[in-house]
């Protein structure tokens, strides 16, 4: 009767603690799912792995005896004879069980072992290399799930730097709500007096008073109204800009997106840093006409470039000071637009530290960051540099000079869609 040989490379499981093989190689070409818990008592697999020893047997009737008090046929079927078990090893540590099994006795007696062992050395460098890629894989799954995290605390980093530009635009024009309000209250008290006075006296002076106190009400309410206005007006273009789903175009003011952006970058770097200050030149090209765009990222792009001009501007500010530098200096920051024929023009100027020339070549590169921890992920630029070149097929390139200046050019295709 012929013989069924079945070879069987289970691998070490150490989540599940389990020696596993979904794929055994059988003479029969009958395939079966082999699962063996470590924690198993009655198993040669088991044995060996604990051993870190081959083990080898010819007749199992009789040899079995040699590590256990009784035969299982759990993990063995029944017809099974000669057996051979070599533990494939990888820093002390056992990664699998070469195993052959055969239905034939004592086809090991005469077997040139050498050429098993030389199996075993090849199956040892191969399962290493299946067990490299799968942690390597493990790897770049986790670089993922991390990056998607720091790509979302790069947004709400810029959203950080919004709500601080947005609570100082919107507290002036509510103080002069909440100012003008209190005054109206005090008038209005004090008409009421009047008019009780002139209810007793019926006194022209009296009747002259109240008329000034109703035109002081009526400017104090005209304010009121102004700035309420005002305050909604800004709420209402910080929803268009914010508006959209990625890559929806919108026709849109870049003159006026550009100022509005750069202003809330301004007061969102003085929130976290109230000795900041810097010199703002406007420089807009007038003849510029609405152009299509996708308001919310190109936005994210200002914010991006125009803060680490003024980030430049107060570190070389900072450093001159902890220096006790008597040199002069004046932050500056230029914002430029230009209206060109098939495209228009960014451009963000700023007199700070610069770049050095051994971080030139990274600064489009994710996660490098010249800021301090908790200053920046790394990611800003990174990220314009994909919504300018990719989303808007335009051009995002700078200048430099080491501790003169840093200027980004962003050229962005008319009308795109």
């Amino acid at each position: 009767m012929e013989s069924n040989k079945i070879i069987i490379i289970p691998t070490y499981n150490e989540k599940e603690n389990i020696l596993e093989c979904n794929y055994p190689i059988t003479s029969s070409g009958e395939n079966e799912t082999i699962l063996i818990p470590i924690v198993e008592t009655n198993s040669f697999a088991v044995k060996s792995f604990e051993l870190k020893e081959p083990i080898i047997i010819n007749n199992l009737d009789l040899e079995y005896q040699k590590y256990f008090l009784n035969r299982s046929n759990k993990f063995i079927p029944e017809d099974i004879k000669s057996l051979y078990y070599c533990p494939i090893i990888d820093n002390d540590n056992v990664i699998g069980i070469f195993t052959i099994r055969s239905s034939q006795q004592g086809i090991f007696r005469d077997f040139n072992f050498d050429i098993l062992n030389t199996l075993r050395t090849y199956l040892d460098i191969s399962i290493k290399n299946i067990l490299s890629y799968e942690n390597l894989q493990k790897s770049i799954n986790e670089l993922q799930v991390t990056q998607n995290k720091l790509v979302r605390n790069e947004k709400m980093a810029s959203l950080g730097q919004l709500t601080a530009g947005i609570a100082h635009e919107i507290k002036n024009p509510l103080n002069f709500v909440i100012n003008f309000s209190d005054l109206s209250m005090d008038l209005i008290e004090d008409i009421v007096d009047e008019i009780n006075n002139l209810k007793e006296t019926k006194n022209i002076e009296t009747i002259n008073e109240i008329e000034e106190l109703i035109e002081d009400m009526k400017l104090n309410v005209t304010k009121i109204n102004e700035h309420s206005k005002r305050a909604d007006n800004i709420i209402k273009n910080m929803l268009q800009h914010s508006r959209g789903d990625a890559g929806e175009y919108s026709l849109v003011d870049i003159n006026a997106l550009v100022s509005e952006f750069t202003k809330l970058s301004y007061h969102g770097m003085r929130a976290s840093d109230t000795e900041f200050n810097v010199n703002i030149i406007y420089d807009l090209d007038k003849s510029l006409e609405k152009v299509k765009v996708v308001p919310h990222n190109i936005s994210r792009v200002i914010i991006n470039v125009v803060s680490n001009a003024f980030f430049a501007t107060s570190k070389k500010a900072k450093l001159l000071n902890e220096t006790s530098d008597t040199t002069k200096f004046s932050p500056e920051v230029i914002i430029k637009t230009i209206n060109n024929n098939n495209n228009f023009v960014i451009i963000v100027r700023d007199n700070g530290v610069g770049i050095s020339t051994d971080n030139v070549p990274k600064i489009f590169t994710p996660f490098f960051t010249t800021k301090s921890t908790g200053q920046g992920t790394g990611l800003g630029l990174s990220i314009s540099y994909e919504i300018v070149i990719e989303e808007h097929h335009g051009e995002i390139t700078f200048e430099t000079k080491e501790n003169e200046f840093t200027e980004f050019k962003i050229t962005i295709p008319k009308n795109l869609e």
